[in-house]
């Protein structure tokens, strides 16, 4: 089924919802797309528009991962299309459409992420795949936030390819906050971005923030104290997004660990130990260490956010 980021041509009040994927058509279309998981390998979220895709693919991953929570034997995948860290943290697959040769002015508004210049984020996505590859969407534990955040936008025309809504102002919710495997983080901040994290199978770990979008302020990177609780050490941790700084709170640590991180795009790890902040219990890293570090192998002219790999040893 192609899964519009849309209700039906028909609807007139575009504006006024939410974009909630369960709620569409009364629940419908979340249920057929949860029949073709049972008997699929992979599940693709579909189109977006270019304004309002991070949290209408956040809002579709989250949703079809709560309610394959139980379905353990389902070996199905979800694409989450063109997200390389939603993919990234949350175990999807990728449905890469960005190209370094799409530059047509004409195409612009449908471009407004400049995805052309994101080209280090897929190679980052792709390189923490190959340490923590994507798992099935009925594994393990889920859960979502119950605050939702509401992103919008008003679609001028050339902006979508779908002309309904120009002119009108098309209102986004996904929940502030999705995990799989391990508990929500705590967010701290006066402005939030969307929050994600996992524990993969092989036991490594990831976390992403995600900017956001207003039709009355364009599009922003709320930076945020963001916690993660650990039930132990974990090996590697996979860093992505922009922070205001990060916390590793783990059982007592017993030493002080030793911290390598490398920029997922590069080859060349660094010690970072003397930059951070240890106590019994915590790893504080700064949010302008994630930023220097998860940039070090940025092409020139690439506009991607930060994205790094962090080994922790004892």
């Amino acid at each position: 089924r192609d899964l519009h980021p849309f209700p039906p041509r028909r609807s007139s009040d575009l504006g006024s919802r939410s974009g909630e994927y369960p709620r569409w058509a009364a629940g419908r279309v979340l249920q057929e797309s949860l029949r073709l998981i049972e008997f699929s390998n992979t599940f693709r979220t579909c189109a977006v528009t270019g304004h309002l895709g991070l949290p209408t693919t956040l809002d579709r991953v989250a949703s079809l991962l709560a309610a394959s929570e139980e379905r353990i034997n389902q070996p199905c995948l979800l694409n989450c299309e063109d997200e390389p860290y939603i993919a990234a943290v949350l175990g999807c697959t990728l449905g890469l459409t960005r190209h370094s040769a799409w530059t047509d002015p004409l195409a612009r508004g449908y471009n407004p992420r400049e995805l052309h210049r994101r080209l280090d984020a897929v190679t980052r996505a792709i390189r923490w795949q190959r340490m923590a590859p994507p798992f099935p969407a009925g594994s393990g534990d889920v859960d979502l936030d119950r605050e939702r955040l509401v992103d919008s936008w008003t679609f001028r025309e050339g902006e979508t390819w779908l002309p309904t809504v120009h002119g009108k102002t098309v209102r986004q919710s996904a929940p502030a906050r999705v995990t799989r495997n391990m508990p929500l983080p705590q967010v701290g901040g006066p402005n939030r971005p969307f929050v994600l994290a996992a524990m993969y199978p092989n036991d490594s770990v990831a976390v992403a923030t995600l900017p956001r979008v207003q039709a009355d302020e364009g599009f922003s990177y709320p930076l945020a104290d963001v916690t993660l609780t650990l039930e132990a050490l974990r090996p590697l941790v996979g860093i992505f997004g922009r922070y205001r700084s990060l916390t590793l709170r783990t059982p007592a640590l017993g030493k002080a660990p030793r911290l390598m991180a490398q920029d997922l795009a590069g080859d060349e790890p660094v010690d970072i130990t003397p930059r951070v902040m240890v106590t019994a219990t915590e790893v504080v890293i700064p949010g302008d260490v994630i930023h220097e570090v998860g940039l070090m192998a940025a092409r020139p002219g690439d506009i991607s956010d930060p994205g790094m790999v962090l080994r922790l040893a004892i």
